[in-house]
């Protein structure tokens, strides 16, 4: 099923650019975000997620857990 919203955002062609079909999200989900690892040591290029954007992520991914886990309404900081 595809969807997207009514009004467009500049950054949707970053999205879209960014979207992709994976096979198989098992071993195969990011490899563009591993590929960016690689390339960060490699060429010292920018990576695409910084330190804190990282750890937002794990946060909300644990909050996401919890809440689930606990049937609660958990707030993340």
């Amino acid at each position: 099923e595809h969807w997207q919203f009514a009004d467009e955002t500049p950054n949707d062609k970053n999205i879209m650019e960014a979207n992709y079909e994976p096979t198989s999200v098992y071993g195969y989900g990011h490899v563009r975000y591993y590929e960016n690892i690689v390339d960060c040591f490699r060429k010292n290029s920018e990576p695409l997620v910084n330190d804190q954007e990282g750890i937002n992520s794990l946060k909300l991914l644990a909050g996401i857990k919890q809440s689930s886990k606990n049937s609660e309404k958990v707030i993340i900081k």
